[in-house]
């Protein structure tokens, strides 16, 4: 069944590649890049064919979202996972002149389990009070590892505009890169995701102040959020993706949903994949 359904990906495609590939425009080990190769390693089992990742980096996600869209053929074999940060804060930022309306959406693959405002283990700023007052007391003093045009640079702004919280910004690139900058002391704090810190915290090197969740992470209950620190208007979700361009056909996309319903019923993948999400839907 596996194998008919990957011919049928094909349709009648004479240049359909014997390898399907994802690309995302994560860099590697980030919270995205690693969604998108748990579900690439059980796409492969499912399909007994390998699923190859490529990552394309830069511009927070637009150069690999560029490059999928001059490259993808609208036959089900090359598939775009990314995360709605990057579709839509790039279009409303006027980074780029697309969003999520202009693929075909296979599936959305989960929530991600929240970015946090992080501080190192031996920083002197041990509540999001501490951190924000010194902010404010001392604007521009304080170096704050974020991403231009990503979540992390909305929440800057946001604090300075409505809250008169003023960091030093410092544009760290992915979140791997905002994750090395504060573990390396090139920044004060940093917005990163859970999946990535989540060690760091249990060895001490780094500290959560707030996580940026409309509500409490059950695995991190001691994590604060920043909605319920004061404020109310600083929440933020993000949803992982499956897209394909938009002029593919129905039968393909119905095709693909098939393969991922069977992967849904798996036990092993969802333990796999919920690793870094908070839940699991098509």
């Amino acid at each position: 069944l596996a194998f008919s359904l990957l011919l049928g990906l094909a349709l009648s495609t004479a240049q359909a590649s014997t390898r399907m590939e994802i690309i995302t425009p994560q860099a590697p080990g980030g919270d995205t890049d690693l969604c998108a190769r748990v579900l690439a390693q059980y796409l492969s089992d499912e399909l007994k064919q390998p699923v190859q990742v490529e990552n394309f980096i830069g511009g927070h996600g637009i150069y690999g979202t560029d490059a999928y869209r001059e490259k993808a053929q609208s036959d089900g074999w090359t598939l775009l996972f990314t995360n709605t940060d990057v579709l839509i804060l790039n279009q409303l930022s006027g980074l780029c002149d697309y969003g999520i309306d202009d693929f075909t959406v296979v599936a959305a693959l989960g929530r991600q389990k929240g970015e946090n405002l992080v501080v190192r283990g031996d920083s002197p700023y041990h509540s999001i009070k501490m951190l924000f007052d010194a902010a404010r007391d001392n604007p521009g003093t304080i170096n704050l590892g974020m991403t231009m045009g990503g979540l992390s640079y909305l929440l800057s702004q946001i604090l300075e505009q409505k809250h008169d919280i003023h960091f030093n910004l410092s544009d760290c690139g992915d979140a791997t890169g905002r994750l090395n900058a504060l573990l390396d002391g090139r920044v004060d704090a940093a917005v990163i995701s859970y999946p990535l810190i989540s060690q760091h915290l249990a060895s001490g090197k780094l500290r959560a102040l707030a996580t940026l969740l409309p509500t409490h992470l059950l695995e991190a209950s001691s994590i604060p959020t920043l909605k319920a620190s004061g404020y109310p208007n600083a929440f933020f979700e993000t949803y992982y993706v499956l897209l394909a361009p938009k002029d593919t056909p129905q039968e393909i996309v119905q095709k693909l949903s098939q393969i991922l319903a069977r992967l849904e019923r798996r036990d092993d993948f969802k333990r796999a994949y919920c690793a870094y999400t908070l839940d699991y839907f098509t």
